[in-house]
């Protein structure tokens, strides 16, 4: 059975598929891989005197739980102390974002 591409599901379905991705596929393990990936890249970033800005964002509010509440302070305090340790990198919270 061929899966419909995401242009011809219906909103409701499509939303569906990622909350339950959201939930199924976000945990501390996913989180802490996903900050050693961006560690490294911004070790070859300050290598390169690159410039790295990152705008912190968010998901649909249907996607909170307390357990992605919870991963979101996670990442956020990240990324504050990423953000003292790479003098290349700027991080932007949500909260400064319009």
């Amino acid at each position: 059975m061929a899966v419909p591409s995401w242009t011809e599901m219906s909103d409701d379905v499509s939303l569906k598929i990622h909350l339950n991705n959201i939930e199924n596929n976000t945990n501390r393990d996913v989180v802490d891989l996903n900050a050693r990936i961006l560690e490294n890249f911004l070790a070859y970033g300050r290598e390169e005197a690159l410039k790295v800005i990152i705008v912190e964002g968010q998901y649909n509010p249907l996607g909170y739980t307390d357990k992605t509440l919870d991963l979101n302070k996670v990442v956020h305090h990240h990324f504050l102390n990423i953000d003292y340790a790479f003098e290349s990198m700027t991080f932007i919270p949500r909260t400064e974002v319009m």
